[in-house]
């Protein structure tokens, strides 16, 4: 869904209150500050950068269907004192106290118009021997008017309040394909205990008996139970009989009933089995791009929850802490940021794309939509997690290093051959036409251009 991580790429855009030199000094100061947050941690304890925190927030969405974020000031060494924290969904519940509260269910408060005031968690009992149960109760925004509390969720159903597992449509499949596994594992070791089969003589004692010698306990009944262990020796009389486990195990259907379950539990998550499995075993280049594009679909639509609900309000906090941390002072002052906050906070989200099956094939492919103006460079360039603007500023600074480096070494090829005494060797221009069959006369009677003579021998 994310990758290795979101980037944030701000996009403030020339108004009649912001010049087009503001709003590209806005955007650099932002995209710089927000690196340097990342780069000294965005947690609590300044340990894990911002990628990192939208990992563990997506494995808590993925897990419970839900992740609440908290964001609040702390110290900092950084750019700006913001903290990225995650809350485990399990801590959000409803106190005592508030049980029969109408306007409390689930751990979140509601005012009478059934708007969301703020959510109680159960702190972290950090002392072992305390046995007593705390809750904290934040509001949901704070008097800034800025979002405290980001509830990561995507309803499946009209008034739901909870978010619920990605896989809990797949869990009775994967229960069923854990209980077959275990019970194939279970066979081998009852097969492995049997190490030697000794039958007795007339006078050895009859099966019931030697069952009931080798017993070592019994059962809440009574009954006496004999142990299985790896090398055992089992004695039986010359008239007995035994039905030895079947030794070929797994069977043939193993493997089947294994590949079925897991494409059930994928087709219940939303995800191709390929990737759930993966296993692009007996995978066509076609069957395999169909199964990419209906997983990047999948994964599009989770990734976006996550963007709305959770990195949204953390690029507005962000704007927030740059204007009144001083970052911002060259570009526009804190009363004309609450003036007007919304072109301030202009931006997109991006990861990095998912790469192709065939890089060539995509990149005409780009090539084909911009020359026919079916696509932009913008979102081109957005698939790559870039701005097209940097983009475009990055290739004419690559190309004009080029230039620089070209020039220098026809100068210094000059030079060494002048010092050796060797003719200037001027570099062809690429603008002659080669195919130029008309050379001009050297007799200024003739201005006219003559043809050119024809080399004896040439084919």
């Amino acid at each position: 869904e994310i990758g290795v991580g979101l980037a944030c790429r701000p996009e403030i855009q020339p108004s009649e209150e912001i010049t087009e030199q503001n709003a590209r000094e806005a955007n650099k100061i932002l995209t710089r500050v927000c690196k340097e947050w990342s780069d000294r941690g965005v947690d609590r304890q300044r340990q894990f950068s911002l990628s990192a925190m939208q990992r563990i927030t997506q494995r808590e969405y993925a897990s419970y269907g839900e992740a609440f974020v908290l964001l609040r000031e702390a110290p900092f060494e950084g750019s700006i004192g913001l903290t990225y924290e995650l809350i485990t969904p399990t801590r959000c519940e409803t106190p005592p106290e508030f049980f029969n509260d109408p306007n409390v269910g689930l751990g979140i408060r509601y005012d009478s118009n059934g708007q969301i005031e703020g959510y109680y968690f159960r702190k972290v009992n950090r002392r072992l021997r305390s046995r007593k149960t705390e809750y904290e109760y934040i509001r949901r925004v704070d008097a800034n008017g800025l979002q405290r509390v980001c509830h990561l969720f995507e309803p499946l159903f009209s008034d739901q309040t909870r978010g619920l597992p990605w896989l809990m449509a797949a869990i009775p499949f994967l229960k069923d394909c854990d209980d077959f596994h275990e019970s194939e594992l279970i066979a081998k070791q009852v097969e492995a205990c049997f190490g030697l089969i000794i039958k007795g003589g007339k006078k050895s004692p009859t099966p019931l008996e030697l069952a009931e010698g080798n017993a070592s306990s019994t059962d809440h009944e009574g009954y006496r139970i004999e142990e299985l262990e790896p090398g055992l020796i089992q004695y039986m009389d010359k008239d007995g009989d035994v039905t030895t486990v079947d030794p070929n195990r797994p069977g043939g259907n193993f493997a089947p009933f294994i590949e079925h379950t897991i494409r059930a539990a994928s087709a219940a998550a939303n995800m191709p089995y390929e990737l759930m499995a993966k296993n692009f075993f007996r995978t066509t280049y076609s069957s395999g791009r169909l199964a990419m594009l209906d997983g990047k679909l999948g994964f599009d639509m989770r990734t976006q929850p996550t963007v709305d609900m959770v990195m949204k309000p953390v690029h507005r906090a962000v704007v927030h802490h740059s204007f009144f941390h001083g970052h911002m002072d060259g570009v526009a002052s804190r009363v004309t940021y609450l003036s007007n906050i919304l072109p301030w906070q202009r931006h997109e989200w991006g990861g990095d794309d998912f790469g192709a099956v065939d890089p060539e094939k995509a990149k005409k492919a780009n090539k084909i939509a911009l020359e026919t103006d079916q696509d932009t460079l913008a979102r081109i360039a957005a698939a790559q997690n870039l701005h097209w603007r940097d983009l475009l500023e990055q290739r004419n600074e690559e190309k004009r290093k080029q230039i620089e480096d070209q020039v220098s070494q026809e100068a210094y090829r000059r030079d060494l051959r002048v010092a050796a005494g060797l003719p200037i060797d001027t570099p062809e221009d690429p603008n002659d036409d080669e195919d130029d069959e008309l050379i001009e006369t050297d007799d200024p009677d003739e201005g006219a251009p003559v043809e050119k003579p024809e080399l004896a021998g040439a084919a």
